[in-house]
């Protein structure tokens, strides 16, 4: 699937800040909100602006949305599952 592709993950350890509703209802990093990840998480990234250094990712399974510097998120390995029934 083409969603597969662009899942990523943010390993345990790096920083993410959480989101803010700004101007005209748009979501902006909370850079008075960030935390240390206590675990890796599958993630998608989301194509938003006005983040600085910052790229906003989906967390997958959930409705946040958080901020971290691209730099700290690898891609997933893509594992397909071989269960297609004909």
């Amino acid at each position: 699937m083409s969603d597969q592709a662009q899942l990523q993950k943010i390993l345990a350890g790096t920083t993410v800040c959480n989101s803010i509703m700004g101007h005209n209802n748009f979501v902006y990093p909370h850079n008075d909100d960030c935390v240390i990840l206590s675990e890796d998480i599958v993630v998608s990234p989301l194509a938003f602006a006005g983040g600085g250094d910052l790229t906003a990712y989906s967390v997958i399974g959930t409705n946040q949305i958080i901020w971290t510097n691209s730099k700290d998120v690898v891609k997933v390995a893509q594992v397909e599952a071989s269960s297609e029934s004909e």
